[in-house]
């Protein structure tokens, strides 16, 4: 389902209190989390050097989309570029509409969730 963590409860409850173990510490901490998403993988890492300091997270993903930093627009556009290089590199038809519209969707759900 978009936008849910399918998981038992139990781990949902243990994914939970890590993110809140990562937010209390006083010490420098790192969390990743991997995240798989149909065939695409997803991966965040926040870390924090200080107590004081804001976390900053890097987002990776296996088409490499820069989707934490890109406005929705921009980032739209993006994955069509991407989309197309990709079908004319290995000479395929471009991706129909329903298909990037659903990638779209699957990007932005999982941004609302970081």
């Amino acid at each position: 389902a978009f936008g849910f963590v399918q998981n038992e409860r139990q781990e949902v409850v243990k994914i939970s209190q890590a993110i809140q173990r990562f937010h209390r510490t006083k010490k420098p901490f790192i969390f990743v989390l991997f995240l798989g998403v149909v065939n695409h993988w997803m991966t965040l890492i926040a870390y924090k050097t200080d107590p004081d300091m804001k976390p900053t997270m890097v987002f990776l993903d296996s088409s490499e989309t820069d989707s934490l930093n890109l406005d929705d627009i921009t980032l739209s556009e993006a994955i069509d570029k991407e989309d197309q290089e990709y079908c004319e590199f290995v000479g395929k038809e471009p991706t129909k509409p329903f298909y990037q519209k659903y990638y779209k969707h699957c990007i932005y759900d999982t941004r609302m969730l970081l």
